[in-house]
């Protein structure tokens, strides 16, 4: 929780006011449009988090609770790992060219950017969605 005393001399910052807070959630870079590879279920419900999240970031504002989420792009966890080993030659290569940095995101990278969002640099940040996608963009 964050020091009130910091935003003394700005009364109107609505993050100091009621309950206070921030909340997360996790979405994908398949919730922002099309996503090649995503079975149209998965990018279905990743769209959905970002429709709960503009709704409560509206809904709690008043209250100081401020409500994002993240997009990330392909990251590379024990998960994707096991469904590369299993997947035809080329997969991998594939899957990281869709990302123009050309790496799949580290599993550190996602959870960096969510303390972002709960921290007080972005107290007038809210109902937004970030991408951790390595420039990779959603029709791609």
């Amino acid at each position: 929780m964050s020091d009130p005393a910091k935003w003394a001399d700005k009364p109107d910052v609505c993050r100091f006011r009621g309950v206070r807070g921030s909340i997360v959630n996790a979405s994908s870079v398949a919730g922002l449009g099309p996503a090649p590879g995503n079975n149209a279920f998965y990018c279905a419900s990743k769209s959905a988090v970002l429709g709960l999240t503009l709704t409560a970031a509206v809904e709690y504002a008043k209250e100081g609770i401020r409500v994002n989420a993240v997009c990330p792009g392909a990251t590379s966890t024990p998960l994707v790992d096991r469904c590369l080993e299993k997947a035809p030659p080329g997969a991998e290569e594939k899957l990281v060219s869709l990302h123009p940095v050309g790496r799949l995101a580290a599993p550190e990278e996602v959870p960096e950017a969510i303390c972002w969002l709960c921290s007080d640099a972005c107290p007038f940040t809210t109902g937004e969605h970030l991408k951790i996608a390595g420039a990779r963009g959603y029709l791609t």
